[in-house]
């Protein structure tokens, strides 16, 4: 699942450049997990990003990709239900923590949320996924596409593969 084509809504190309300059970064962890589109798949996101790497990054960095995990798995599992799957794929690469979402929908993501004055709850995790991320985007693959967010872990004091 990993790579970037050119369709993407934002930061075209960089996750594509991260991980063919660096791939994943030796002495970290990687997660790879299949999630069924259930209503509790976010939860289990949070968990998984939690388990695989609070030994490794610091408690902001992993609740931040928590949630940017959990927001993209929500999104997916809303748009393969009843019976599909959600893939999750997250590595650092380079100084960035790069989260991939696979859902099995050709829906281009897009943020729903409109009116400042909606007090609905949905509509806004792309937007979190936005204000969290150095840069994210989409892109298609057999069978649906893939929602990747860069998270930059320099803020939380992970510098470079050389530091």
């Amino acid at each position: 699942m990993s790579g970037v084509s050119g369709q993407t809504t934002a930061g075209t190309g960089q996750a594509l450049i991260a991980v063919s300059t660096y791939g994943a970064r030796p002495g970290f962890p990687s997660l790879r997990c299949e999630l069924g589109a259930e209503s509790d798949a976010a939860a289990a996101a949070r968990r998984r990003i939690r388990e695989c790497f609070a030994a490794y990054l610091s408690d902001d960095a992993v609740a931040d990709a928590a949630l940017v995990a959990s927001e993209l798995v929500a999104n997916a599992g809303a748009v393969s239900r009843p019976s599909g799957t959600v893939g999750l794929i997250t590595h650092v690469v380079g100084s960035d923590l790069l989260i991939e979402v696979f859902d099995q929908s050709l829906a281009v993501p897009h943020n729903q949320f409109r009116d400042p004055e909606d007090l609905s709850e949905d509509g806004r995790g792309l937007l979190l996924v936005e204000a969290l991320s150095r840069a994210w985007g989409w892109h298609s693959v057999a069978g649906g596409k893939v929602v990747w967010s860069l998270l930059s872990l320099s803020p939380y004091g992970v510098g470079g593969p050389d530091s």
